[in-house]
C-alpha cells in the first residue's frame, strides 16, 4: 500500500470525497464552502492504496487556547476515517500516530479531539476531559425574567450577514473558558460558513453587554452558546428567548463545562439537565506543556517524575521538576523510566493537569504510583478546576 502522510492542497478534492463517503454527508455548495475553509488551515495527513485511491484520512487544525490565562498551542483532531474496504487495517491507528509525532516535534502542548469512542482513543493516550451541559427549558418560564435595561438595543442577524467587526468584539468582551480556543477570524469565517445559525447582541448605551448564538429548528429553539456581563443582562436575553414561546414550546440550552447552574431558572424542577460527555485532550508536548502552564503555587523541593507514553518516544522517561531562579522547571533526566517519586502515565497527568482529577484520587484509582506526600506536593502546584469548550472541529 502507498503512504503519503502528510497531504497537501492537491489532495483537497479526494480528501473531501472520502469524507462525504466515510461520513455520509450530501454534496453542497454550503458544505464545500466551509470544508475550503477548514482544509486550507489544516495540517492533513493520508494514506493512498495501490490504485492511488485515498482510503484513510485526518487533519489537524492548529489553535492557540486560554489556558487558565496562558496561552497555549493545541491541535485540533477531526474527520478521522477510513474507506470500508480498508477497514481493520489500523490505518487511522498508523495515522493518529504519525500525527501525534509531528505535533510533538511542532512544539505543540495539546491536543483536543471529540471522540466517536472514548475506549478507542484513550490507546493513543488522550484522557476525558470536556463536558457539555444540555437544558431544556419551558419557554414560558423565562418570561419577565427583567426589565429592561436603560437604553437597552438588542440587535438580532443570521450570523452568516454579521460583519468581522461585531465578531471581534464579542471575542474581545468575551473570550473563550478557560481551554476554550482563542477565535482568530479565519475560524470566525469557518463558523459562519457551517451554521445556520443566528446571532443576538444585547447593547446598552453603545457597549455590548452579552450576546447569544442560536437556531431555530423545526421543533425547538436552540441556544447553542450565551455569555453576558451580569445577571441581569442574562435575564433580558432570557426574555428574549422567551419571546419566541409562541412558536417553540421549548428552549435548549448548551453550556461549555460540567457545572450544572441550576439556579439560573425560577423552578429549576421544570428543567431538565443532562451532562454531555464531549472531548478529550493529551498533553503532545510535555517539556512546551509544562513551559507555559499556570503553576497555582511554588515548589519547596524538587520531584523526580517518570512519565509513560508508548506514542511519544520524547516524553517517556525520567523528568526532574525543580525550581530554578524563582521559576519551576522540568528537565528529562533519562529516557528510560527507572525509579521516580512519581511515576503515572501521559493519559493520567493530562487528567491531573486539566483539572479533571486529583492526583490524591488519581492515586486512589491505582492510577499513579508514590507516596501521599510527593503526590501532595504536586498536586498542590496543580489546577482543581476543569475547563471548558465551546467549539467543535
Amino acid at each position: 500500500m502507498a503512504v503519503s502522510y502528510r497531504l497537501g492542497l492537491e489532495d483537497e478534492a479526494n480528501f473531501y470525497q472520502l469524507y462525504l463517503y466515510a461520513f455520509n454527508r450530501q454534496d453542497s455548495d454550503a458544505r464545500r464552502a466551509f470544508f475550503k475553509t477548514r482544509y486550507a488551515h489544516a495540517q492533513a495527513y493520508g494514506i493512498y492504496d495501490d490504485k492511488q485511491q485515498l482510503v484513510s484520512g485526518l487533519y489537524q487544525l492548529p489553535f492557540k487556547v486560554n489556558f487558565f490565562g496562558k496561552t497555549m498551542s493545541m491541535g485540533g483532531i477531526g474527520d478521522v476515517m477510513t474507506a470500508p474496504e480498508a477497514s481493520g487495517q489500523g490505518l487511522a491507528s498508523l495515522l493518529l500516530k504519525q500525527t501525534l509525532v509531528a505535533m510533538h516535534q511542532q512544539k505543540t502542548a495539546l491536543s483536543y479531539l471529540a471522540p466517536f469512542s472514548f475506549r478507542y482513543y484513550a490507546k493513543f493516550g488522550y484522557t476525558y476531559a470536556f463536558d457539555k451541559v444540555c437544558y431544556q427549558v419551558p419557554a414560558t418560564l423565562l418570561k419577565n425574567y427583567a426589565k429592561p435595561l436603560a437604553d437597552e438595543q438588542i440587535y438580532r442577524s443570521k450570523l452568516k450577514a454579521v460583519n468581522m467587526d461585531t465578531l471581534a468584539l464579542i471575542t474581545k468582551k468575551f473570550p473563550q473558558a478557560a481551554g476554550g480556543i482563542i477565535r482568530e477570524q479565519w475560524w470566525w469565517d469557518y463558523l459562519l460558513k457551517k451554521n445556520d445559525w443566528e446571532l443576538v447582541c444585547l447593547y446598552q448605551q453603545d457597549r455590548i453587554m452579552g450576546y447569544a448564538l442560536y437556531e431555530r429548528q423545526a421543533a425547538q429553539f436552540v441556544v447553542e452558546e450565551m455569555a453576558t456581563v451580569d445577571q441581569q443582562s442574562r435575564d433580558r436575553l432570557f426574555n428574549f428567548f422567551a419571546a419566541h414561546s409562541n412558536n417553540f414550546e421549548t428552549i435548549r440550552f448548551y453550556k461549555a463545562g460540567s457545572q450544572v447552574d441550576l439556579d439560573l431558572f425560577s423552578e429549576p424542577s421544570q428543567v431538565k439537565t443532562q451532562i454531555l460527555p464531549y472531548m478529550m485532550a493529551r498533553i503532545v508536548n510535555l517539556s512546551e506543556f509544562f513551559k507555559a502552564y499556570p503553576y497555582q503555587g511554588k515548589l519547596n523541593q524538587s520531584l523526580t517524575i517518570a512519565v509513560s507514553d508508548p506514542i511519544i518516544a520524547e516524553n517517556q522517561g525520567l523528568w526532574r521538576l525543580a525550581m530554578q531562579d524563582g521559576q519551576i522547571t522540568l528537565d528529562k533526566q533519562a529516557t528510560t523510566l527507572g525509579q521516580a517519586d512519581i511515576q503515572l502515565s501521559i493519559a493520567t497527568l493530562t487528567a491531573a493537569c486539566l483539572g479533571v482529577a486529583s492526583l490524591r484520587d488519581l492515586m486512589q484509582r491505582g492510577q499513579v504510583v508514590g507516596t501521599p506526600e510527593q503526590i501532595q506536593i504536586l498536586d498542590e502546584l496543580l489546577i482543581h478546576q476543569r475547563g471548558a469548550i465551546s467549539d467543535y472541529f
